[in-house]
C-alpha cells in the first residue's frame, strides 16, 4: 500500500514542493539546504529575512480519521479507502 500510494502522490503532483518529509530523496538535509541558500539570495539582494518556527512533534501522536475524505479527494480508488478505513477501525493511540 505505500508504494502504492508513492506512486499515486507523485503520479499526480499532490505534494507540494516545500513537502520534504516522507518522501524518497527528499530529506532534512536538503530541507535545511534549501532553507539557507533562499536566506542568502534574499540577503545578497539585500531584502529583509524573517523566519517564523513551529514545534509540530505533538502532531504525529494522533491519528486523524478524517483523512479518508482528503485521499477521496486525491483520488486514492474505493478498494484502497476500503482497505485503509479496515486498518483504522477501533485503533487508538495510548
Amino acid at each position: 500500500m505505500h508504494s502504492r500510494l508513492n506512486e499515486h502522490i507523485s503520479t499526480n503532483n499532490i505534494l507540494a514542493t516545500e513537502q520534504y518529509g516522507f518522501r524518497k530523496d527528499w530529506s532534512t538535509e536538503l530541507a535545511a539546504y534549501t532553507l539557507i541558500n533562499a536566506i542568502r539570495q534574499a540577503w545578497n539582494s539585500k531584502l529583509q529575512v524573517v523566519g517564523i518556527f513551529c514545534e509540530l512533534a505533538k502532531a504525529f501522536d494522533h491519528v486523524n480519521h478524517d483523512i479518508i475524505e482528503k485521499l477521496k479527494y486525491y483520488g486514492v480508488s474505493e478498494t484502497g479507502i476500503d482497505w485503509i478505513k479496515s486498518y483504522l477501525h477501533n485503533r487508538r493511540h495510548s
